[in-house]
């Protein structure tokens, strides 16, 4: 009997290592072709939509602000003095009859008046601004490749840099995600 016992589990490891064998094998194959296709995928060229589809997507719904300088005018109150001239002596209704009801009642007369002055004051302000969405891939843009993986992407006198992003690398430019590429937008302008 122990010595059936010892076949029994010889077969029984046995088996066991051949299933190891075969996940082991099974796995590293799987492996290699989904690395297979990672690598195919990063040495694919992105279409042109792919490109102007992450540039779009970067403006869709981005603000900045603008900063600036707002002059207005602002009303003030001055008293100044206002000598009474000869024509004004002349034609003032009061100046003879009743002179102390008179605005001018002789010539060189001086009198205190009140003045509005309008006077220009600065500000500083700072103002947030949508993009504008920007019209699908049909006419208007302009692609042009600037070097491995990277592009210039331009639409009515405004461009970006895109370059198609491997691996975990993050530069200074927005990520974002297209189809099966990971692209990074760097805007040449607000938006």
């Amino acid at each position: 009997m122990p010595r059936r016992s010892y076949t029994l589990e010889l077969v029984s490891a046995v088996t066991l290592a051949l299933i190891g064998v075969i996940v082991i094998a099974t796995t590293a194959a799987c492996s290699k072709n989904q690395q297979q296709r990672l690598n195919e995928a990063m040495d694919a060229e992105p279409s042109r939509e792919d490109l102007i589809q992450a540039v779009r997507s970067s403006v869709a719904g981005k603000e900045y602000t603008e900063s600036g300088v707002r002059t207005q005018s602002v009303p003030h109150e001055e008293r100044v003095a206002h000598v009474c001239s000869q024509y004004e002596v002349d034609t003032d209704p009061n100046a003879k009859r009743n002179p102390e009801l008179a605005r001018c009642p002789r010539a060189g007369y001086t009198r205190w008046e009140t003045k509005t002055v309008y006077t220009s004051e600065m500000t500083h302000v700072n103002e947030t601004k949508h993009c504008e969405s920007l019209p699908g891939p049909q006419s208007g843009w302009g692609v042009l490749k600037s070097g491995s993986d990277r592009w210039l992407v331009s639409y009515g006198g405004e461009s970006w840099d895109v370059e198609k992003v491997r691996g975990n690398r993050v530069g200074a430019g927005q990520v974002l995600h297209v189809s099966r590429f990971t692209f990074e937008i760097r805007p040449r302008q607000k938006c």
